[in-house]
């Protein structure tokens, strides 16, 4: 199973805990904050800011996730998915913005443990 489809069985389960495991597998040892603050400081602060409020979401680009996730983290992740990095990030694009909604349900940023 890749890590999209994990993202997404747990994604459709509501596990909170093993969206958070997984969202760091795919995008770094971080969490929500931090990727927020990654993406405020490449200019789209706005789009995770959607995906955290209680609003509808703003889709994030693969273009989005290649100037936001670690390049070396990304081709690990397409490499353990079988695909090439572009689809790596056409995919994380598509499943990140449901992770974070579904770990921050009442608009807050979880408090890091």
């Amino acid at each position: 199973m890749s890590p999209f489809d994990d993202l997404k069985a747990a994604i459709s389960t509501g596990d909170t805990g093993k969206l958070q495991s997984q969202l760091k597998d795919l995008v770094g040892d971080i969490d929500v904050s931090s990727l927020r603050q990654k993406f405020e400081s490449s200019g789209l602060g706005d789009k995770v800011d959607s995906w955290i409020s209680t609003g509808p979401n703003t889709p994030a680009t693969a273009e989005d996730i290649k100037k936001t996730v670690d390049p070396q983290k990304l081709q690990a992740v397409a490499d353990k998915a079988g695909v090439d990095v572009d689809t790596a990030a056409q995919r994380t694009a598509d499943v990140l913005q449901d992770v974070i909604d579904k770990v921050t349900p009442e608009g807050k940023v979880p408090v890091s443990t």
